[in-house]
């Protein structure tokens, strides 16, 4: 999508959800337990804003490419311009359906069917932007997309100039419209979570594998497929190397990214303060974990990065510096980042950015750049629960106010753990009275 200015995610019966509104800003974060279904938030998220259309599909749905060219020029007519106008449209979410029926089947591995929520008939999702809104509905195993787009009318007279002047044709016509009809973002980052596990296990062997398993391991494949693209970039010189937190990162972690080519392709290695060069798979577990993020937030080419947990592995004054590096990415690179997270740590450091960005030079006092700080209105998150009333999960947005949002999960958490060594004390004390009586 062109823009994601008050962008906002609806799903009505979907994996656990009853129904969720998620309003997404450039840092989206979703908390809560375990198997309630951030990732598969997460990974819809990647999926309707990254799919491209089918474009054969869309060539196909017309008739063939000279269909396609008589429908663009048919446009501009006086007579047959509605239909022309219309069989477009349905063309375009035709391509849109063939695109997310085998992503969708692929990411979570499971039957469109599989995807509604138990007890449901179907289930819908759609996400809204100012200029577009695409909007998927489930049933009896089958896909329907309906698309909304506020400008196509103009689009579609440009597009049809273009033919009746004999500029575009065919396949090329196709990618105009794919660029220009549905301007979607070129690509996003997918960190799964795992990743170390996933690069010590996969790519140790043979970048080759990345093929044989695509099918089979869908969404570690497509993050695989991000490993190489992030090597590519940095060795061309497109990671933005300057930002503050970085440099703090690679100290406290000890090691530095590099890259050197193998069989004609970049591969990451990391350099470690001590001890010899390693390709990344062979690393440190916390630095294969944090390497893949650093880099996707920092590369200036792809604007969109999800991340699962993206403290995985990491000490706790790692994971205070990463809010930091996310912060730059949004600020310096007009990067939007969606998460899922389960630290404490990471919520209270992005709340003290929210806070210190009311006062901007009190926080350079402290060490903070003002690219490091996050504004209220930059940071949307969300706590998943499981419903009191019902057997599915609830999506509760938390409001950001100046000083951050409430971090009740994790408080909840830490009351539990206070009162329970409260417990512990007591016992301890009745014990040693009893010894010493």
């Amino acid at each position: 999508m062109s823009s994601r200015a008050n962008a906002r995610l609806y799903v009505r019966d979907f994996g656990p959800f009853k129904e969720a509104n998620v309003e997404l800003a450039p840092l989206t974060i979703f908390i809560g337990r375990n198997s309630l279904g951030k990732s598969m938030l997460l990974f819809l998220l990647w999926i309707l804003e990254t799919t491209q259309p089918d474009l054969e599909a869309i060539a196909r749905h017309l008739g063939g490419y000279s269909a396609l060219e008589e429908t663009i020029r048919a446009l501009l007519g006086r007579e047959g311009a509605e239909d022309a106008f219309n069989r477009l449209k349905n063309a375009l979410a035709h391509g849109f359906s063939t695109a997310f029926r085998e992503r969708l089947t692929r990411t979570y591995g499971v039957g469109l069917e599989k995807l509604i929520r138990d007890d449901a008939k179907s289930c819908e999702i759609s996400l809204e932007t100012l200029e577009e809104t695409i909007k998927l509905v489930i049933s009896d195993g089958e896909l329907a997309v309906d698309i909304q787009i506020a400008r196509l009318t103009q689009i579609a007279e440009a597009l049809a100039r273009e033919v009746r002047h004999g500029q575009r044709m065919g396949l090329d016509l196709l990618r105009l419209i794919a660029d220009n009809v549905i301007s979607r973002a070129p690509a996003g980052y997918l960190l799964v979570a795992g990743r170390a596990g996933i690069l010590r296990v996969l790519l140790a062997e043979s970048p080759g594998i990345l093929f044989k398993l695509k099918e089979a391991l869908a969404s570690d494949m497509d993050f695989l497929e991000g490993v190489f693209s992030l090597a590519r970039d940095y060795a061309k010189g497109h990671v933005d190397t300057g930002a503050p937190a970085l440099k703090l990162l690679l100290s406290e972690l000890g090691f530095r990214p590099v890259v050197a080519e193998e069989f004609g392709m970049p591969r990451i290695y990391v350099e470690p303060w001590a001890g010899p060069k390693l390709p990344l798979e062979r690393a440190p577990s916390g630095i294969r974990e944090i390497s893949l993020v650093m880099l996707a937030l920092l590369d200036r080419d792809v604007p969109l990065v999800y991340v699962e947990e993206p403290e995985a592995h990491l000490h706790p004054r790692a994971i205070r510096l990463v809010p930091r590096l996310m912060a730059y990415a949004i600020n310096k690179l007009g990067k939007r980042v969606r998460i899922t997270t389960h630290s404490d740590i990471l919520v209270s450091q992005v709340n003290n950015l929210i806070a210190m960005s009311a006062d901007p030079e009190g926080a350079r006092e402290l060490g903070y750049e003002p690219s490091e700080l996050l504004r209220p209105e930059q940071v949307r998150a969300y706590w998943l629960r499981r419903a009191k009333d019902g057997d599915y999960v609830e999506v509760v947005e938390l409001p950001v106010r100046e000083t951050g949002f409430d971090e009740v999960e994790f408080a909840e958490v830490a009351e539990d753990l206070f009162v329970e060594r409260g417990e512990v004390y007591r016992l301890l004390e009745a014990k040693e009275k009893k010894s010493a009586a």
